[in-house]
């Protein structure tokens, strides 16, 4: 697979204290051009986006997964977040973290949730070099990492190959030791090359972990449906953009939006 040429990924530097232990907070600039939406279905949570979109998100993945300073996190949040092409709920804020060296409980969670919100000046900027993923992207990746794995142990290792994707106290977490980080940058940079129905999806697990333990989505007119989807929700339900909708009221917006853009199936919400 060829790969195009990408420049360093540049992000803000932020510290702080979460249930008692030092964190690195990177949040991507306000220039950044990608967005991101989250939802629920299929039992699962997704982060949808576009193909651009994906790939960042890859690199995030990549880099984190080379990360040696511990409690180093990466975060998707405002103005990056769109509400969801389906039903135009608010999205989550979404963290990316390395398992290994920052590990992530509810207690701060919870705390990470009300310091981004607050909006403090950058202490600092970051320029993430993903030069390796390109390197590997440029050959066959997954045949290449594979190997990799194999010939350093971690591939028969069932903690190095265990990641998580939930939303709590409010945030979609994706979190993985290095390996299986690696492997998400991998899928998430070759989203968009098998389209259906204006559609490409990978799921967030891999061949040790149950099924459907998260997906990351794109489209290739996700900004239009996004917009269609917002206008739809406040043409049928105007002045509730910022709570949930019921199940109900959802329906609804699916059945008034272009077919390409109703889910197959769907799940309760959950708390």
């Amino acid at each position: 697979m060829k790969s195009e040429k990408v420049e360093p990924v540049k992000l803000h530097r932020r510290q702080v204290g979460l249930d008692g232990r030092a964190f690195t907070v990177l949040t991507l600039r306000s220039s950044t051009d990608c967005r991101y939406a989250t939802n629920y279905f299929h039992e699962t949570w997704h982060v949808l986006t576009d193909p651009a979109g994906a790939r960042l998100l890859g690199r995030l993945c990549w880099s984190l997964a080379f990360q040696r300073r511990r409690g180093t996190i990466a975060v998707i949040d405002q103005p990056l977040l769109v509400p969801n092409p389906f039903d135009a709920d608010m999205s989550a804020p979404i963290v990316i973290a390395n398992s290994d060296l920052a590990p992530l409980n509810r207690t701060a969670i919870g705390q990470l949730k009300r310091f981004v919100a607050q909006k403090k000046p950058s202490e600092g900027s970051v320029r993430l070099s993903t030069s390796g993923l390109d390197r590997l992207l440029a050959e066959d990746p997954s045949r290449t990492l594979r190997e990799l794995h194999q010939r350093s142990g971690v591939w028969w290792n069932d903690h190095q190959r265990r990641g998580w994707t939930d939303r709590v106290n409010g945030v979609v977490v994706l979190a993985a030791p290095p390996p299986v980080l690696q492997w998400w940058a991998i899928w998430l940079s070759q989203l968009g090359s098998h389209w259906y129905r204006g559609s490409d999806y990978t799921e967030l697990d891999h061949s040790t972990t149950r099924r459907r333990e998260g997906e990351v989505q794109v489209f290739e007119h996700f900004t239009t449906m996004v917009s269609k989807a917002v206008a739809t929700r406040e043409r049928l339900f105007p002045g509730v953009a910022h709570r949930e909708l019921l199940d109900d009221e959802r329906r609804a917006v699916w059945a008034a939006l272009p077919p390409r853009a109703e889910p197959q199936r769907v799940s309760g919400l959950p708390t």
